[in-house]
């Protein structure tokens, strides 16, 4: 199962209400029990702006909520993340829903139910996943709105790992390119930050060959390159004992027109959408960006 894994990193200072709306009187420092809170928020929001739901009415979406949690109370960098599966299931057309076969009375009563084949119309297989580079710049848009929700929050750097994934075989590439006057409009100043990859599959060559290819379409907007010397603490995999996150001490230095979801969205996707295109593509993948200036 195609999933994605979104982490944030960086200090939130809750709004003590939301985090602890059962026990008014909690202070921000106070032990509390927050299981279940960013779920709480993150579905709904993932539902109200269309990216996801919670029916089994074989409605196409991008993703399915699985998990979200807060972290910023229990771990000193990371503040939260969530999961998400991407084996959606494909748009039951309305046309062939209703030219099902209906069965009569007599033959209802001769199904055995233990056959399962009782249903008059049976919920569709899943359809193939969707394509992670599509995902991850409204997932990340979430994510951040959702943690946002309880309190004042400064993100210094943004993870995410794919793991089973794949590229569809749709060109997406315009999708990349579509955005990007988005980013050109205003633009006085720039944020300066780097990438780091880690996957199942990974060396400095493999590295070194990504960067290249980013590099020939390189825009206005955003600039990759050069490969940089990272500290361990930018490097990107987050601690899974059952996968063997293969990781280089290099990075890729990124000038972005601003630091936001939108723009650290649009760089990790363009990043997966780069690895996953190899013809030795990974199906485990780790990419993170951290800001260098504040």
């Amino acid at each position: 199962m195609a999933t994605l894994i979104v982490d944030a990193f960086g200090r939130l200072s809750p709004i003590p209400e939301r985090v602890a709306p059962d026990e008014p009187s909690a202070s921000p420092d106070q032990d509390v029990d927050l299981d279940g809170y960013l779920w709480g928020v993150f579905l709904p929001r993932s539902e109200l702006m269309g990216w996801s739901n919670s029916r089994l009415d074989g409605t196409a979406t991008l993703w399915n909520v699985e998990e979200a949690e807060l972290t910023y109370h229990v771990e000193d960098y990371r503040i939260g993340w969530a999961q998400v599966g991407l084996d959606v299931r494909p748009t039951i057309d309305a046309t062939e829903a209703s030219s099902q076969p209906t069965l009569s009375d007599e033959e209802i009563a001769k199904l055995d139910p233990s056959e399962g084949d009782w249903a008059p119309f049976p919920i569709p297989d899943a359809g193939p996943a969707t394509d992670p580079s599509v995902a991850i710049p409204p997932l990340i848009q979430c994510v951040d709105d959702s943690i946002r929700w309880f309190g004042k929050t400064e993100i210094s750097a943004i993870q995410v790992t794919g793991l089973d994934v794949s590229r569809t075989k749709q060109p997406y590439a315009f999708a990349f390119f579509s955005v990007l006057n988005w980013f050109n409009v205003g633009a006085d100043s720039r944020a300066r930050a780097v990438v780091t990859v880690a996957a199942d599959q990974w060396d400095a060559r493999s590295l070194a060959e990504v960067v290249s290819v980013i590099q020939q379409t390189n825009t206005g907007a955003f600039a990759f390159g050069p490969l940089v010397a990272t500290p361990g603490e930018h490097a990107a995999g987050p601690e899974m004992r059952w996968i063997q996150w293969a990781r280089v001490d290099q990075g890729v230095a990124v000038s972005m027109p601003e630091w936001s979801p939108a723009a650290v969205g649009w760089v990790i996707a363009r990043v997966f959408d780069a690895v996953l295109a190899r013809d030795s593509a990974p199906q485990n993948l780790s990419v993170r960006v951290t800001r260098l200036d504040s």
